[in-house]
């Protein structure tokens, strides 16, 4: 069986629940930390234990810089919270050389906070060598004009074919709608 994050994205995560800001981050942990550990990618085949520990990819540090523009789809407010549904590209820099589009959805609390989910399309290359495509979801969170939060990619095409991986980030705003900073993690490919 194969994990989708766009499928994981559309059916399990939206809409967020603006009150319980836990119920949008557990689901994205969950599906992290699948993906880390190799959910569903398993050959079907019986082998020791010593043989499997030797099949087992290493991860690969990754680390770079990132700024990101959201442009506003649509803005709403609920309950004393502003919710804009966006999408966004994204430029990175480090070990992702790319670029990521896709949409997402921002809540805003009148105490300032604010917690973000999105998902898109990286296009572009890990560490200069394989080249391709891959889903990257994040969860963010802030308050005034902080930002942090955590990321995960899957589903690679191209020379990126195989890549899981996540990390965590963190920056601030630049602008309106508009964050920079620096991300870190692990990767791997199997």
């Amino acid at each position: 069986m194969s994990f989708d994050i766009k499928d994981y994205y559309r059916n399990d995560i939206q809409p967020f629940n603006a009150h319980d800001r836990s119920s949008q981050i557990v689901p994205l942990a969950l599906m992290g930390a699948a993906l880390l550990i190799g959910c569903g990618t398993g050959t079907g085949s019986t082998s020791t234990s010593k043989e499997a520990s030797a099949q087992i990819p290493s991860p690969s540090q990754a680390s770079g810089n990132f700024a990101i523009v959201l442009t506003p789809i649509q803005v709403s407010s609920v309950d004393g919270n502003t919710i804009i549904d966006y999408s966004f590209h994204e430029v990175t820099s480090g070990a992702f050389d790319g670029a990521r589009d896709g949409t997402g959805r921002l809540v805003s609390h009148a105490d300032g906070t604010f917690e973000a989910l999105d998902c898109g399309t990286y296009v572009g290359s890990f560490r200069e060598v394989a080249s391709g495509t891959a889903e990257l979801c994040v969860v963010a969170l802030g308050a005034g004009a902080s930002i942090h939060g955590t990321f995960i990619l899957g589903n690679g095409g191209g020379g990126l074919t195989g890549i899981q991986g996540g990390g965590d980030f963190e920056g601030s705003a630049t602008a309106s709608l508009a964050f920079s900073g620096t991300y870190s993690g692990q990767v791997l490919f199997q």
